[in-house]
């Protein structure tokens, strides 16, 4: 578990070998650029907290039903 708390801590780092030579941060654009990198990982993260409180949800209600 330590590790995989170490590995994605490290990917919240931004490393010099991760970016291209035409990397430039000051370009008006950047930032736009930058969340339509990043927008379907939080789309993948919502889908996953999403069906996991559906599961849940449906596990509590599914053990009420057997009482």
């Amino acid at each position: 578990m330590f590790r995989l708390y170490i590995i994605i801590s490290l990917l919240f780092f931004s490393v010099s070998s991760f970016s291209h030579s035409g990397h430039d941060h000051t370009d008006p654009m950047s930032g736009l650029i930058h969340l339509l990198w990043i927008a379907p990982l939080f789309i993948g993260i919502a889908f996953i907290v999403h069906q996991l409180i559906k599961r849940s949800n449906f596990m509590n209600e599914k053990s009420k039903g057997d009482m």
